[in-house]
């Protein structure tokens, strides 16, 4: 299931996501890539980040099913 992350449903979802493994690399003093990063975030989890039309930022984020996808919304917000 396809979610695009810059929605007002999936903003807040996606902030938590992120700040989660933000907060990881801060104890444990790692400064990772963007690339470094997106592989963690896509391994942690098990969805795709989709970049946008500029490659500047992540538009869209997948999930395997729409249950995971409600899995991570009701524990992240």
């Amino acid at each position: 299931m396809k979610i695009l992350i810059n929605s007002e449903n999936n903003i807040l979802l996606f902030k938590h996501m992120n700040k989660a493994i933000v907060d990881s690399y801060k104890r444990k003093g790692i400064i990772p890539s963007m690339g470094q990063h997106k592989a963690t975030f896509e391994a942690t989890y098990n969805v795709k980040l989709e970049l946008g039309v500029s490659h500047n930022f992540w538009k869209y984020m997948e999930f395997p099913s729409e249950q995971d996808y409600l899995m991570a919304v009701l524990k992240w917000q």
